[in-house]
Protein backbone atom coordinates (compact mmCIF):
# COMPACT_ATOMS: atom_id res chain seq x y z
CA UNK A 1 0.00 0.00 0.00
CA UNK A 2 1.50 3.55 -1.09
CA UNK A 3 1.85 5.66 1.74
CA UNK A 4 1.03 9.70 1.86
CA UNK A 5 3.72 11.52 3.08
CA UNK A 6 4.56 15.12 4.50
CA UNK A 7 7.61 16.66 6.08
CA UNK A 8 7.18 19.15 8.85
CA UNK A 9 10.21 21.62 9.19
CA UNK A 10 9.83 22.91 13.13
CA UNK A 11 10.57 26.04 15.11
CA UNK A 12 10.69 25.56 18.74
CA UNK A 13 10.24 27.92 21.72
CA UNK A 14 13.62 28.56 22.76
CA UNK A 15 13.45 28.03 26.56
CA UNK A 16 12.55 24.56 25.35
CA UNK A 17 14.53 21.59 25.55
CA UNK A 18 14.88 19.77 21.61
CA UNK A 19 15.27 16.59 23.22
CA UNK A 20 11.93 16.08 24.97
CA UNK A 21 9.68 17.70 22.20
CA UNK A 22 11.31 15.17 20.12
CA UNK A 23 10.50 12.67 22.54
CA UNK A 24 6.70 13.47 22.12
CA UNK A 25 6.76 13.50 18.49
CA UNK A 26 8.03 10.32 18.23
CA UNK A 27 5.31 9.12 20.12
CA UNK A 28 2.73 10.44 18.04
CA UNK A 29 1.05 8.09 15.69
CA UNK A 30 1.68 8.68 12.03
CA UNK A 31 5.06 10.39 12.52
CA UNK A 32 7.24 8.05 11.09
CA UNK A 33 10.78 10.21 11.86
CA UNK A 34 11.73 13.08 13.88
CA UNK A 35 15.31 14.69 13.72
CA UNK A 36 16.86 17.54 15.36
CA UNK A 37 18.67 19.21 12.29
CA UNK A 38 21.16 22.91 12.32
CA UNK A 39 19.82 26.00 10.51
CA UNK A 40 16.62 28.01 10.90
CA UNK A 41 14.38 25.57 11.80
CA UNK A 42 14.80 23.12 14.99
CA UNK A 43 13.05 19.86 14.15
CA UNK A 44 12.00 18.02 10.82
CA UNK A 45 9.00 15.18 11.16
CA UNK A 46 8.25 12.81 8.18
CA UNK A 47 4.70 11.70 8.80
CA UNK A 48 3.22 9.03 6.97
CA UNK A 49 -0.47 7.77 6.28
CA UNK A 50 -2.72 6.02 4.12
CA UNK A 51 -4.52 9.19 2.96
CA UNK A 52 -3.46 13.12 2.30
CA UNK A 53 -6.37 13.54 4.66
CA UNK A 54 -4.88 11.52 7.62
CA UNK A 55 -1.61 13.31 6.93
CA UNK A 56 -2.90 16.50 7.45
CA UNK A 57 -4.91 15.36 10.58
CA UNK A 58 -2.02 14.21 12.20
CA UNK A 59 -0.59 17.42 11.58
CA UNK A 60 -3.19 19.98 12.46
CA UNK A 61 -4.85 18.00 15.39
CA UNK A 62 -1.42 16.43 17.15
CA UNK A 63 1.50 18.08 15.67
CA UNK A 64 0.27 21.83 16.25
CA UNK A 65 -1.25 21.49 19.40
CA UNK A 66 2.10 20.50 21.02
CA UNK A 67 3.06 23.09 23.67
CA UNK A 68 6.94 24.96 22.83
CA UNK A 69 6.01 25.10 18.68
CA UNK A 70 6.27 28.13 17.76
CA UNK A 71 6.02 27.75 14.06
CA UNK A 72 5.78 25.07 11.50
CA UNK A 73 6.39 24.60 8.02
CA UNK A 74 4.33 22.01 6.41
CA UNK A 75 5.84 20.21 2.69
CA UNK A 76 3.57 17.69 1.63
CA UNK A 77 5.06 15.07 -0.98
CA UNK A 78 3.87 14.57 -4.73
CA UNK A 79 3.62 10.78 -5.66
CA UNK A 80 6.08 10.47 -8.54
CA UNK A 81 4.13 8.42 -11.30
Amino acid sequence: MMMERAFVLINTNDLMDDDILLDQLKKIDGISEAYKVCGIYDILVKVEAETTDKVLKVITNRLKNLKNIRSTLTMVAIRNS
